[in-house]
């Protein structure tokens, strides 16, 4: 296949086609602080990294810069059970469509590293859950969401998501405060 380009100069009349007027900028999208919590519940069926056929996995959760992390289960297992709620505060759009995906990546727990300053752990899996996930609810139904490496799957991970507006949130520790101060 032979291609030929050639390049010609822009006429003075069809240049005045691409000059446009100045756009508006665009409008900054709103934010706003929550508090957000995540509930790890437990995994089934991750990969096995140790040569015993299991491993010692640990949760990260990520929404924007905030990072939460679970503890290394307890023993190696590939079923592991974490029942941990993890929060954070996380500045968001107010409209959750625009807010970015949590990301849920487990890792397993390397406790015999050979180099003290290498990084002891190695990546598992991870599952990238919608932001509109994330309900108001005191306790909000947990979901299993797959856990993909290289388009594969491997095991599931089940976690719910609340995220409250910050000062709806101290609103509500506040009453909880008083009513404690009343009945005690």
């Amino acid at each position: 296949m032979i291609l030929r380009v050639t390049l010609t100069p822009l006429l003075e009349r069809d240049a005045k086609q691409f000059n446009t007027t100045p756009k508006q900028p665009l409008e900054r999208v709103k934010r706003r602080a929550y508090k957000w919590i995540a509930n790890v519940y437990q995994a089934r069926r991750v990969a096995s990294v140790e040569s015993s056929g299991l491993s010692t996995p640990f949760v990260r959760v990520q929404l924007m810069d905030t990072i939460l992390s679970t503890a290394p289960s307890k023993h190696a297992t590939t079923y592991p059970n974490w029942f941990q709620a993890l929060d954070g505060t996380v500045t968001l759009p107010t409209d959750l469509r625009f807010a970015p995906d949590i990301t849920c990546t487990v890792y397993h727990h390397k406790t015999n590293a050979v180099f003290k300053w290498s990084d002891p752990s190695i990546f598992m899996g991870k599952a990238e859950i919608e932001c509109t996930t994330a309900t108001k609810e005191f306790m909000s139904q947990p979901h299993w969401y797959p856990l993909t490496f290289e388009e594969r799957s491997y095991g599931e991970l089940n976690v719910s998501f609340r995220l409250v507006p910050e000062e709806e949130w101290l609103g509500q520790r506040i009453e909880k405060n008083i009513l404690k101060t009343l009945y005690v």
